[in-house]
């Protein structure tokens, strides 16, 4: 088994392998290839790829009737053919099981906040749920750390895959969580983010998994106070962990520093009166997180193009498309043993 991975367009950008290029029609969708996986045994190709809108968010629901397929043989001088299906069966698989996603829960309980504990235990429970039950991953992991103004970041739970576990860490927390009232939102988003790099590493290094993704959910209703790191430090380290990670946050009251809000919400910014609407903010994220998240797919190809190097192009059918686009060696395939599963 040969297995080629590709980072062949960037979210968000306009790539000129698009079918659109001899226009001004701007992209309506982003397809952006993520693995290649070549079954020489089986004569089939696996694709898993995510789709997202002009707005860089994730579009979820979609089916192989969506989607046109074209292919050429690059060694022949082929021009590009749409694919019959039913001459090359396919089929795409929406949130495939080998698909992992990682997400961690940032909660600020310095002295401001900590009498809000109630409020945040119900609407944390209440998203977790959530989590769990619109998340269509294969491996969906939870891990939840809270800070005030100590110097180091602290663990409530740590990834976990269990959400009677991670419910029942949020059911434990009382008011002597908190130890020191200042506040070190600073620090607790550079730990944070190492901590996430850590979780992303050992993804990446797991043979098992082909596609995956992240986010980090910041709440707080303050600004930072200890000076164990500064502003630059903080986007220095969202700076080099945003890539495949989505950042949000959700500033409670009026006194949220805005930029700071702005700096940390790469992907999204919610603003609340106070912790009692916790539960709709949170809501808010979970919104863009689960379409998000929902918006990756896995294409099963049965190529009738043996003993070849061949191109193909993905395209969303009625929808300009952007990307999609890259090559698999069918040199071994025979053609007749291919079952699409």
């Amino acid at each position: 088994m040969k297995k080629l991975s590709l980072l062949v367009c960037v979210l968000g950008l306009l790539c000129s392998c698009s079918s659109n290029d001899d226009n001004d029609t701007q992209p309506g969708y982003a397809i952006e290839i993520k693995n290649i996986e070549t079954l020489v045994a089986e004569s089939k190709i696996k694709v898993s790829f995510k789709l997202t809108d002009e707005n860089g968010i994730g579009v979820s629901n979609q089916t192989d009737s969506d989607f046109n397929l074209y292919e050429r043989a690059i060694s022949d001088g082929e021009t590009e053919q749409l694919i019959d299906p039913t001459e090359a069966p396919r089929l795409i698989v929406p949130n495939p099981q080998n698909y992992r996603y990682a997400t961690m829960i940032v909660m600020d309980l310095s002295g401001s906040v900590i009498d809000e504990i109630e409020n945040i235990k119900s609407a944390a429970t209440l998203y977790v749920s959530n989590l769990f039950s619109e998340i269509n991953s294969g491996a969906l992991e939870v891990a939840i750390y809270y800070f005030d103004g100590r110097e180091q970041l602290q663990e409530l739970i740590d990834f976990s895959t269990s959400s009677q576990n991670i419910i029942a860490a949020i059911a434990s927390m009382n008011q002597n969580l908190q130890q020191d009232i200042s506040t070190n939102l600073y620090g607790a988003v550079v730990q944070s983010c190492e901590r996430m790099q850590a979780k992303k590493l050992e993804i990446q290094n797991d043979p098992s998994t082909n596609i995956w993704s992240s986010s980090m959910v910041f709440f707080s209703d303050g600004q930072n106070q200890d000076f164990f790191n500064n502003r630059a430090d903080m986007n220095a380290s969202i700076n080099v962990t945003v890539d495949n990670t989505g950042f949000y946050v959700i500033g409670a009251g009026n006194n949220v520093d805005a930029r700071v809000i702005a700096d940390i919400g790469r992907n999204g910014q919610f603003l609340i009166d106070n912790y009692s609407q916790l539960t709709t903010g949170l809501n808010s994220v979970l919104d863009v997180i689960r379409r998000e998240a929902n918006s990756n797919y896995e294409l099963e190809i049965c190529t009738a193009k043996s003993g070849t190097n061949v191109a193909f192009r993905l395209e969303s059918i009625g929808t300009p498309t952007s990307g999609g686009t890259g090559t698999y060696d069918t040199t071994g395939f025979t053609g007749n043993n291919c079952t699409i599963n």
